[in-house]
């Protein structure tokens, strides 16, 4: 009996291999997802600090007038 009938009988019919491309692919859809997180609070900072620094040069400039 070859080991990808066995295993391919015990997960539901289907193969190893399929199962280990499954796997793979949920394992860079969640590498994706985390990376999307990461990036976006990455921007949201940069907009915040952007958007302090704005602040204060407008203040800067209503004070020296």
């Amino acid at each position: 009996m070859k080991l990808e009938k066995y295993w391919g009988s015990q997960m539901g019919g289907m193969a190893v291999k399929e199962w280990q491309t499954l796997l793979g692919m949920l394992a860079i859809a969640v590498a994706v997802l985390i990376a999307g997180i990461l990036i976006a609070q990455a921007v949201r900072g940069a907009g915040l600090n952007m958007s302090g620094s704005l602040n204060s040069m407008g203040e800067l400039i209503r004070s020296a007038n």
